[in-house]
């Protein structure tokens, strides 16, 4: 058992390796944000009102900002969370938790920011 990883190095792995599937989609641009995979390639779209899908991105780079703490992710984080604000007014979609708990929640903690909450 003592060669086992234990749960934090497999969960420290996991970030890892999602940090640079975050950081590969980066480098393509912002105007494009993965929906889901298909036989483990990313289904990427360029519309920018996916609601269901579009809180995902941003908020995996939130969970990175906890892990590491402000700098190139919490840049990053607000960068692609910004754009979803518009949806706080949207009546086209259901989906605002997908939307706001992940990106918004997490910003409004970190910064307590009375813009960033409303």
């Amino acid at each position: 058992m003592a060669d086992t990883p234990s749960r934090e190095m497999r969960y420290g792995k996991a970030l890892e390796f999602a940090e640079r599937q975050v950081r590969s989609i980066v480098a393509q641009g912002d105007r494009v944000r993965p929906v889901h995979t298909v036989s483990g390639r990313w289904l990427r779209s360029e519309a920018p009102d996916a609601p269901w899908a579009s809180g995902f991105l941003a908020g995996m780079m939130w969970q990175f900002v906890e892990r590491h703490g402000d700098g190139e992710w919490a840049a990053l984080a607000e960068r692609y969370s910004r754009p979803l604000e518009h949806f706080k007014s949207s009546s086209v979609t259901h989906d605002l938790g997908l939307i706001f708990l992940p990106t918004y929640l997490p910003w409004f903690r970190r910064s307590n920011d009375r813009a960033v909450h409303d």
